[in-house]
């Protein structure tokens, strides 16, 4: 597992071939929207945010899917800012946000 543990988080890209990736979000901090990039063939992506963050999800799945697992927040209890988008490609695989 990668756990981001600094102030200035910038985003970044993840890939998993065959096999699963794990990253923890949940101490990273950043100030503006910041994208993750993820590429999963063949295996999973889980990925630990803290349960108050907004998350958009833009990637395109094929024989795959998206799973936000975090305890559930109406849309005002997001912060307006500080946003983490996903995109990429998810190809016969899984992407599952916890917290």
């Amino acid at each position: 597992m990668l756990k981001v543990k600094t102030k200035t988080f910038l985003g970044g890209k993840v890939t998993s071939l065959l096999s699963g990736f794990k990253i923890d979000l949940t101490e990273a901090e950043y100030n503006n929207n910041i994208t993750l990039d993820i590429v999963t063939i063949l295996g999973g992506t889980e990925i630990f945010v803290p349960s108050g963050k907004k998350i958009i999800f833009n990637a395109t799945t094929i024989f795959g899917g998206f799973e936000d697992n975090r305890s559930k927040h109406f849309a005002t209890d997001f912060e307006s800012e500080n946003v983490l988008v996903i995109k990429g490609i998810i190809l016969f695989g899984g992407v599952e946000i916890k917290s």
